[in-house]
């Protein structure tokens, strides 16, 4: 894929809280637009987000899995 091509990734924002029966993660899934900047040897894909989200805010660069890549 050539560099600058804008995708649609999926990020994860995590929230733990503790109760009476232990601790509970739940997982919130974000699908936002993000510019392709490269692959690495690990099978990921380097991206810088377009927009923001709960999760990460504009222009912040993050690492993404095959499986939430080009949505």
């Amino acid at each position: 894929m050539e560099a600058n091509t804008e995708v649609k990734v999926r990020v994860y924002r995590y929230k733990s809280f503790r109760h009476y029966g232990g601790r509970e993660i739940t997982t919130i899934p974000f699908v936002v637009k993000a510019k392709y900047l490269f692959s690495q040897q690990d099978h990921t894909e380097v991206v810088e987000l377009l927009e923001g989200c709960d999760a990460y805010p504009k222009g912040h660069k993050i690492s993404v899995m095959q499986k939430d890549f080009n949505l």
